[in-house]
């Protein structure tokens, strides 16, 4: 089987699974934002959590061990940006300490280290795509304490 089919039937499998506890379909689809983290946040040992920024439910942190990891929703309905201001100005009023931050969309600094051949494991099969970049974001997370970024999005990049 290819790895193309492997990923087909994985997802179709998991999409089944999904439909059958009828948990709510992703954001990006059909379901309100609020009604993905409410499910979430009520699953058992879910450390999820509603939001504080007014719109944008998926913006929350926990506190590990001295750190604290950060998610930050991306592309929200009715903006231009794929983090926005608000989200950067309750960035900016969270303790700042070591941080992990986890977000959709990377940002256009991701293929300027590519462009700049700034050593980094992984492969990168595909250019970074950095929708509807929010140029404040690098500074912010620089700002904030976060000395990593994990994000999705590109489908066949693992740096």
């Amino acid at each position: 089987m290819t790895s193309s089919r492997t990923w087909s039937r994985s997802r179709a499998i998991s999409l089944t699974k999904a439909r059958r506890r009828r948990v709510p379909r992703c954001s990006s689809c059909t379901a309100r934002r609020d009604a993905v983290i409410d499910y979430v946040a009520s699953l058992h040992n879910s450390l999820t959590t509603y939001g504080d920024v007014a719109g944008s439910p998926g913006n929350f942190q926990i506190p590990v061990r001295g750190a604290r990891l950060v998610f930050l929703d991306a592309r929200l309905d009715g903006v231009n940006v794929s983090i926005n201001d608000d989200q950067l100005a309750w960035l900016d009023s969270t303790n700042t300490t070591d941080t992990l931050a986890f977000f959709h969309i990377p940002l256009t600094e991701f293929q300027d280290a590519v462009d700049a051949g700034v050593p980094m494991s992984g492969a990168i099969n595909e250019p970074v795509c950095d929708d509807l970049p929010n140029p404040n974001v690098f500074d912010a997370l620089k700002r904030t304490g976060v000395v990593a970024a994990f994000v999705g999005h590109d489908h066949t990049n693992d740096f």
